[in-house]
């Protein structure tokens, strides 16, 4: 990708995204196929034939202005990796949030690497906001990550104050197709019941949870909700995992202890 001209790179980008729709178009028609198949009597009901036809020609012409942009010849890669979500959430998602979740992720765990982030420990989760719309978010599962000194019970660097602190921006936030992603800002209470739940569904380790503590030969850790506010009285809410499910706790925002994580999560809209 690095030796592609601007003109190319912007041709890539949008070949790319019309063969996401594409890859939509063949699912429908598919379901159009089925749907044919198992009509009882051809000469009564045509919708499922006038089905078929749309979304044939949709995927063909989609599939060819694909090919005009980024012929297959010049730009051969490896096949699309699996969804890296559950298929519930992938199922909904539209191909612009599976692109763009995609790229994003490539670009917080090259960012977060030092810190033990991952392609594969990032996952597209899902919530809904105050209306019922649905909210797709990109989180990192698996035990967050410490930017204190490891090493040590205590450590100023990995305290709420000083993870929010500007001085921090260059570590969390990551610029995607110009758009600025802060890393701090998706880690709400919904969106870490929601990676609970997926992570419960899909059989992964469970974060903050003794399960992680022994996995990964660490602290019984503690997500700090960098993207909700303060409580009332100036604490920092805190998530876990125990027994019974998902646990709430507040800690001061100085606290610096080494079982406080900042746990990475974006919103993909």
């Amino acid at each position: 990708m690095e030796n592609l001209t601007p003109k190319q790179l912007e041709d890539y980008n949008n070949a790319e995204t019309l063969a996401w729709a594409a890859n939509d178009a063949f699912k429908l028609r598919r379901d159009a196929a089925i749907e044919l198949a198992t009509m009882e009597d051809s000469t009564v009901e045509y919708s499922p034939v006038e089905n078929f036809d749309i979304a044939n020609e949709a995927f063909k012409r989609l599939y060819e202005a694909s090919g005009v942009l980024m012929p297959r010849e010049a730009f051969k890669g490896p096949e699309p990796k699996e969804p890296f979500a559950s298929e519930s959430v992938w199922a909904v998602m539209s191909s612009e949030q599976k692109i763009k979740a995609t790229k994003v992720r490539s670009a917080i765990a090259e960012q977060l690497k030092d810190h033990g982030v991952t392609t594969e420990s990032l996952r597209v989760i899902m919530t809904e906001d105050q209306d019922g719309k649905k909210v797709f978010k990109l989180g990192h599962v698996g035990n967050g990550i410490d930017v204190g000194d490891h090493s040590q019970e205590y450590d100023h660097a990995r305290s709420y104050n000083r993870v929010m602190d500007k001085k921090n921006d260059s570590l969390f936030k990551v610029e995607v197709d110009g758009k600025i992603y802060d890393v701090r800002s998706g880690t709400t209470s919904p969106a870490y019941d929601a990676l609970y739940e997926d992570c419960r569904a899909n059989n992964l380790i469970l974060p903050d949870s003794k399960q992680a503590s022994e996995e990964y030969k660490d602290d019984w850790t503690y997500t700090m909700l960098t993207g909700e506010p303060l409580t009332a009285d100036g604490r920092v809410r805190l998530r876990d995992v125990a027994d019974a499910g998902v646990g709430r706790n507040v800690y001061r925002p100085d606290d610096d202890v080494r079982a406080l994580r900042v746990r990475p999560v974006v919103d993909i809209e």
